[in-house]
């Protein structure tokens, strides 16, 4: 479900947080995570985000660090696609409850 975004042709490319993008990946379900390095901000930075529905950056002192939230991120992001297979006469409280959580849960470190 995860692919390399545009084919690859935005690495080396000035991303969203003015740093070089070292990896940017694509969820075809409407998702996308980019890794820059050198940043205004931060020596590494994850942006993510799943499209219409949120936007996140985490900062990272190291490239480790900045792979390890993106694998993370990208479970996280793949709960989410996965309930949002749910029908919306099904999406009670408790599934609305669950469903900010991991939202929530993304933004998180």
């Amino acid at each position: 479900m995860w692919n390399i975004f545009d084919n690859g042709n935005s690495i080396g490319e000035k991303g969203s947080e003015q740093g070089i993008i070292i990896s940017d990946f694509e969820n075809i379900f409407g998702a996308r995570i980019t890794i820059e390095k050198n940043g205004q901000v931060a020596p590494f930075s994850v942006t993510l985000g799943i499209y219409g529905v949120m936007f996140h950056t985490y900062f990272c002192s190291s490239e480790n660090e900045a792979h390890k939230f993106r694998d993370k991120s990208i479970k996280k992001i793949d709960e989410v696609f996965e309930m949002l297979n749910v029908d919306e006469y099904k999406r009670d409280q408790l599934w609305n409850e669950k469903y900010y959580q991991k939202l929530d849960e993304m933004c998180e470190n």
